[in-house]
This record gives C-alpha cells, sequence and structure tokens, in this order.
C-alpha cells in the first residue's frame, strides 16, 4: 500500500515501468522468493537490506555435479517452489511462452495488484465507485423510496479493469473491428483471457468481487439510511 503513491507518480509522468521495476525490487529484497507467506521478516531483517546490493540469480541444479539423489532433491525443491508461486500468477497463461521463468509470474502479480489499486483510488465514476448523488440520495429520503441496491460484479468486471491494454491488443488482432462493435470484442476477450487464469487467480478475483460490494453496501446503506451529515465539505458536496 505504501508503494502506491511512488506507482501513480510513475503512471503520471510517464515512466510506470521504471517505477514498478523499483517497486518490485524492493519487494523482493524484504520478501525473499524461499520466505513463507505466513513469515514476516523480522525487523533486523529489514532493517539490514541493502537496495543497492547486487541480485543474487538462482541457478537450475547442475546434474554433473550432483549426486542423483541430491540432484532429485535440488529438482524436487524446485518444482515445490514453482508450486508455491502458481497461486500468485495474475495474468493469462496464455500471455507467456514456456520459457518464462516463476519469477516472471510473480512480478506480474504485483504488476497487476498496482494498477488496480492505481485504478481503483483514480476512478471517480459514481457507477463504479458505488458514489451515490447527494441530490438522488435528498430526493428519494423526501418521497420516501430508496436508491438502487449496489449490485455484485462478477470477478471477470474487476479483473478486465486491470488488463485494459493487453485486451485492446488481442482486439487489435481481429483487424479493423467496426466502432460499434468494439465493446462486444473487447468484453468476448476478456472472457476468454480471464478463462485462462488459474482456479486460484480466479477465486481471488472473486474474492475481490465480494470485498468490493460488501463496502459498495456499507457506503450504499449509510447514505440512504444513516444521519445525514451536518459537516460543511459533505454539505458542499
Amino acid at each position: 500500500m505504501g508503494e502506491r503513491p511512488s506507482y501513480s507518480a510513475g503512471v503520471a509522468g510517464g515512466y510506470a515501468a521504471d517505477a514498478l521495476a523499483l517497486i518490485q525490487r524492493r519487494y523482493f529484497k524484504r520478501y525473499p522468493l524461499d520466505l513463507p507467506h505466513t513469515v514476516e521478516p523480522s525487523a533486523e531483517f529489514l532493517a539490514a537490506v541493502d537496495d543497492d546490493a547486487a541480485d543474487v540469480d538462482v541457478t537450475e541444479p547442475d546434474q554433473n555435479r550432483m549426486g542423483d539423489e541430491e540432484y532429485d532433491a535440488a529438482i524436487k525443491r524446485l518444482a515445490e517452489r514453482q508450486k508455491l508461486f502458481s497461486y500468485r500468477k495474475a495474468v493469462s497463461r496464455a500471455l507467456f511462452t514456456s520459457n518464462v521463468t516463476v519469477l516472471t509470474y510473480q512480478l506480474q502479480q504485483i504488476k497487476r495488484w498496482l494498477a488496480y489499486q492505481h485504478m481503483k483510488a483514480q476512478d471517480l465514476d459514481p457507477k463504479e465507485s458505488g458514489a451515490l448523488d447527494p441530490y438522488r440520495i435528498l430526493l428519494n429520503r423526501l418521497i420516501g423510496t430508496s436508491a438502487q441496491r449496489p449490485r455484485l460484479k462478477s470477478s471477470v468486471n474487476v479483473w478486465r479493469k486491470t488488463a485494459r491494454a493487453e485486451i485492446d491488443a488481442v482486439v487489435k488482432q481481429k483487424g479493423d473491428v467496426p466502432r460499434a462493435q468494439m465493446a462486444k470484442h473487447r468484453d468476448q476477450a476478456a472472457r476468454d483471457m480471464f478463462s485462462k487464469l488459474s482456479e486460484e487467480e480466479k477465486e481471488q478475483w472473486a474474492e475481490q468481487a465480494k470485498e468490493e460490494h460488501e463496502e459498495a453496501l456499507k457506503t450504499w446503506k449509510h447514505e440512504t439510511e444513516g444521519k445525514l451529515s451536518t459537516a460543511p465539505e459533505d454539505r458542499q458536496r
């Protein structure tokens, strides 16, 4: 969460890729690949982190320099490492080639998370953010009706906000698509790409959609049933 300003500054300044690379590098300095997800780094470890130190490359086991048992054990550890990272993938496997490393998957998840947080922070569309028009709230109270209850968004619709560039790239590959059919093609491309995500990733986005819905419901209930605020900023709104 503390890296959101750095990422947003990168987006605004046109150097999002560089900002993201620095964020990712700092992340791995503090959360090494071998650190279990249930373990927090110690204060001493974090204090000793040197962002300027060179990164250590992880090499695959060399069968010619190991005995059979040692090599098999090393390969097993590598497989377990890959399995550990599999649930953190945040982009479709179709976007990757077979030689992409597990590290790249984790980098992509961080990228997707930052893009989602930036989108969420910058999104001011009342229909998307769950915010209600103050006049509509007041009118509903005066005439005794209630504002429309927020609907639960599908997980694919929550995910697609973070993959707009990739979705557009897929649509462009289809050639000249009539403007009137762009929305249809984007929707189909998004659903196709989302269907190729791992089950773990789909569950994560479903949970994200649920959390957003719960937040929207709280806002809706407060706006429609709670006591009207007398704060100057709310009156101005």
